[in-house]
């Protein structure tokens, strides 16, 4: 036979039982201890004279616990005396005991409200800002700027327009070439990339920017000249990234050759060969760290910190914070300090960790690895030898002063397709 399914449900006698522990509640109840040599005598009286005794349960011999309404306590209590018996209060539940306790926590409710609402308000804004990137330009000056676009200590994250601000501050500051604001939780990170020119190099002197190496157009922004070339072009070194003239000028018959600027990034890839010998030991970081904000003040450090670093072997890395306007005139200094755990291996059991060491000693430091591809790798006695193919993104461009030749190729051109809109427009009129 198929099983029947059973349903549980609450049954007639389950809800009396919850309307009276409701109903008790609101009247108000007391759990009392009776102890004494006449407890049946005290149970009795209480039954005799109509005292309902809920939850009657006998401990010992002479001990009893129940529940009985507030009203009858008084009552209750005449009757134990005349038993000769103890009655103690364990407990008491009622609509004004509830209203008193609650008077008396209000200052304790006051805080917890107040705690949850600075946590909400503290959450939400930033607190600390950290520049990175600057090396020339005075972090003071970057500061000023940024708080005058919205970001300082105590800004809401909601009101800060990162895009806005990345833009002002390229335009504000001739010095930086390009600027990225991130948002993590209540510290904002602002890295920026300074502005590298040539010793020597006018910025008057009109100039193109030529690529440097062989790649793949990854992003162009252009400060000033105009583009000529795309986001997926692929470029030789020598070609022409940037041009040194503004066409519209040239229509209205003034100066148009101008020194032209701007970041250019390309795709490139390397083929990189590396011999790892296998018996020498290296030192290595775990991945393992503890991260402590520090102060100083005339050369003595003050961290905040609990307990001792939990690392047997460690290095240690600093990171200065640049979040207050007076910069270098405070008389202290606030920084991150990194403990990292560091272990001794070898080469061979610390293959991954080699390859990035070979990748950092033959990439420049202002590429950036997108993928690592082992094309061979080779086992000999004692050594491992490796074939790499790294893809990366790098700043291909540099500045070269504008020739005589390359103004007049470009004047000849631009006319040249000048007389051809002209041409085209006498036809179709």
């Amino acid at each position: 036979m198929p099983e029947k399914s059973i349903r549980c449900r609450y049954g007639k006698g389950d809800r009396i039982m919850w309307t009276s522990k409701c109903w008790n509640f609101i009247k108000g109840y007391v759990m009392i201890r009776v102890k004494g040599s006449s407890v049946e005598n005290f149970l009795n009286l209480c039954i005799a004279h109509g005292i309902p005794l809920a939850d009657l349960c006998r401990r010992d011999v002479n001990e009893v616990e129940c529940r009985i309404p507030r009203k009858n306590f008084e009552e209750v209590k005449t009757y134990a005396a005349k038993c000769r018996c103890h009655v103690k209060v364990l407990k008491k539940r009622d609509k004004e005991t509830y209203i008193e306790g609650l008077k008396r926590g209000k200052f304790v409710l006051a805080g917890m409200a107040f705690f949850f609402i600075m946590v909400l308000y503290t959450t939400g804004s930033v607190w600390i800002i950290e520049l990175k990137g600057l090396n020339k330009v005075k972090p003071e000056e970057v500061v000023e700027i940024v708080e005058e676009l919205g970001l300082k200590p105590g800004a809401r994250i909601k009101e800060i327009d990162r895009d806005h601000i990345q833009n002002q501050l390229i335009l504000k500051m001739d010095d930086l070439i390009w600027a990225g604001l991130k948002i993590d939780g209540t510290r904002a990170v602002l890295e920026v990339v300074e502005r590298e020119e040539k010793p020597g190099f006018d910025v008057t002197v009109p100039c193109v920017v030529v690529a440097k190496k062989d790649g793949v157009i990854e992003n162009i922004v252009v400060l000033r000249g105009e583009a000529a070339v795309k986001a997926g072009d692929k470029v030789q070194k020598g070609d022409v990234l940037i041009d040194g003239y503004l066409r519209t000028l040239f229509y209205q018959k003034v100066a148009a050759f101008v020194h032209a600027d701007g970041l250019v990034q390309a795709r490139r890839w390397y083929d990189i060969k590396e011999t790892i010998q296998k018996e020498e030991y290296v030192t290595i970081r775990t991945g393992k760290e503890k991260r402590v904000l520090c102060f100083s003040r005339k050369g003595k450090e003050f961290p905040c910190k609990i307990g001792e670093i939990p690392f047997e072997k460690y290095e240690e890395e600093k990171e200065y914070l640049h979040f207050l306007k007076m910069g270098d005139k405070l008389p202290f200094q606030v920084y991150w300090t990194t403990y990292h755990e560091i272990r001794r291996v070898k080469k061979e059991d610390y293959l991954e960790e080699a390859i990035e060491e070979a990748v950092r000693k033959n990439i420049p430091k202002e590429a950036k690895i997108t993928q690592i591809k082992t094309v061979k790798k080779e086992e000999k006695d004692h050594r491992i030898d490796l074939e790499l193919k790294v893809e990366v993104i790098e700043p291909i461009g540099v500045k070269t002063k504008m020739t005589e030749e390359y103004k007049n190729r470009y004047i000849n051109d631009i006319m040249e397709k000048e007389n051809k809109r002209k041409q085209t427009e006498e036809k179709i009129n």
